[in-house]
Parts: structure tokens; sequence; C-alpha cells
């Protein structure tokens, strides 16, 4: 039971923070046209999702690694996904924190 709960924590952290990358990649990305003011208050909300996240995010993938390998431990071996995951989202991460930066000092990329 104890295991199972530890499996899914593992599952769920990378699948949620690779959706969270996904949308917050599509959602900084876009131009914010000059009066759109929908546009810019979404702009600003994927900013804040990022700020809010930075701090549990960076802390999150040594702990996980951790867990796999306890995991490991009680031959329980994770998927090729979940290893494949935790190389590649760390480095994704970065890119959205450099991304977010990037847009906050374009003013979200406002455009007239």
């Amino acid at each position: 039971m104890f295991k199972t709960h530890l499996i899914d924590h593992v599952t769920n952290s990378l699948k949620n923070l690779q959706d969270f990358i996904k949308v917050t990649t599509l959602g900084l990305g876009v131009e914010v046209e000059d009066g759109e003011y929908e546009e810019l208050v979404n702009c600003m909300g994927h900013l804040l999702n990022v700020r809010d996240r930075a701090s549990t995010t960076d802390d999150m993938f040594e702990p996980l690694k951790n867990t796999i390998d306890l995991l490991k431990s009680y031959d329980h071996e994770m998927s090729e996904e979940v290893h494949q995951q935790l190389q590649e989202l760390p480095e994704q991460w970065n890119n959205v924190k450099k991304q977010a930066v990037m847009v906050k000092a374009a003013g979200c990329s406002v455009t007239s």
C-alpha cells in the first residue's frame, strides 16, 4: 500500500509538471496585441503561476530520484517513461523559467 502511494506520487508529480510546462510554454508564447486586456491578464497569470511554483518545483527532482531509488531497493522498477521524464523535465522547467523572465522583461510581449 505504501509502495503504491510512492509510485503514484512519483508518476503524478512528473505528469503534473509535464502538463504545467506544456500549458505555460504555450501561454507565454502568445503575443499580446495592444489593447488586448484578456491576453495580457492570461500572460500575467502564467508568469504568476511560474513564480508560485518555482521553489517547490526546483526542489522536487532530488526527492523524486531518491524515491525511485528506494522503490528500486524494494524490487520495483519505474517505467522507462518516468526515467525519461526525470531526465528531460528539469531542463524543460529551466527553459520555462527563462522564458518567463524574458516575457516579463518584454512586458508580456506587448505589440502595437
